[in-house]
């Protein structure tokens, strides 16, 4: 099947082609270059709309004052040390220069209000936004995983043996430990890939948290399968999705920017299903930045899965 998007201010268009169709003559000659001419003056279109009725510029919230106290300094020096990924509340009204802010985002990832009284697992926990947004909510205990070292990471054989030693030993966890630190956080952080995830090393868990994971990994299916053994009440699975992709098709990515894959929404749905969960609900779609400043486009689910 072959797409074509034209998207004027946010409404989009989509036309369908099968590979048949691609290659008669009118397709080629006709409907083709009709459709580029189409497209080319949607741009303007919309391009013109913007220049006379600009769309409103996403605020960027400063993470340091410009005047700190003794206690703010401390804080900014340390984390000045580290990347930061997440945007993390810290104490003393610092944050993390992280790159991807998740506060704005906080009610369309559809996650309980409160967690009292549960064990729950934040899989692939980066700098620990959502280990410690769950502490937050009243976790009894939260369990952070992540991968030790940069090579651990799902990488093509390619990148693998053109990266130097010193790059696939790189020491990940380090902006985790800063933030745990300053927030006197009692989330356990444990590293290992989440191909390992299993009762008899972790134990099983009330809430589990899988966020932006499976595009990134070289075997979703295989993570999906791992983490349902160590589900005892649910998994919230939030996930990238292209409604452009038809049914349950993947389009492979060859780990470009490290995603591998375009997933359909009902090839998520179908993992999950096919790891064993019974009770699969989409709750919520939602479009949201992939980085910031920029306008949303970029789709995500959110969706429960119970045994």
């Amino acid at each position: 099947m072959n797409y074509r998007l034209v998207n004027v201010r946010g409404f989009e268009f989509l036309i369908s082609v099968d590979d048949r169709a691609r290659a008669s003559a009118f397709w080629q000659y006709g409907a083709k270059p009709a459709l580029q001419t189409v497209s080319k003056a949607a741009g303007g279109i919309g391009a013109a709309i913007d220049r006379m009725f600009p769309p409103p510029k996403v605020e960027q919230v400063r993470p340091f004052p410009d005047n700190p106290t003794a206690e703010q300094q401390d804080i900014m020096d340390a984390v000045k040390k580290h990347e930061w990924y997440h945007t993390i509340e810290l104490k003393h009204g610092i944050r993390t220069p992280g790159r991807f802010n998740h506060y704005p985002l906080l009610a369309d990832y559809r996650l309980p209000e409160r967690l009292d009284g549960k064990r729950c697992l934040d899989v692939a926990t980066m700098n620990g936004f959502w280990a410690f947004e769950m502490e937050r909510r009243g976790a009894a205990e939260v369990v952070a995983l992540d991968v030790a070292k940069f090579g651990d990471v799902d990488v093509p054989a390619r990148q693998r043996r053109a990266s130097t030693p010193e790059q696939l030993q790189g020491e990940n966890g380090l902006p985790f430990r800063c933030a745990h630190k300053i927030l006197d956080s009692k989330v356990r952080y444990e590293q290992m890939k989440v191909y390992d995830l299993s009762p008899e090393r972790l134990g099983k868990f009330d809430f589990v948290m899988v966020g932006d994971l499976l595009l990134h990994l070289m075997n979703p299916m295989a993570a999906c399968n791992a983490i349902y053994e160590v589900v005892a009440g649910e998994a919230h699975f939030v996930e990238c999705f292209s409604p452009f992709i038809p049914k349950m098709a993947m389009m492979y990515q060859s780990a470009a920017q490290a995603t591998w894959w375009g997933l359909s929404l009902p090839a998520i749905e179908k993992m999950i299903w096919d790891a064993g969960f019974n009770n699969i609900q989409v709750m919520h779609k939602f479009k949201a930045d992939s980085q910031p400043g920029q306008n949303a486009w970029m789709w995500r689910a959110a969706i429960r899965a119970k045994p």
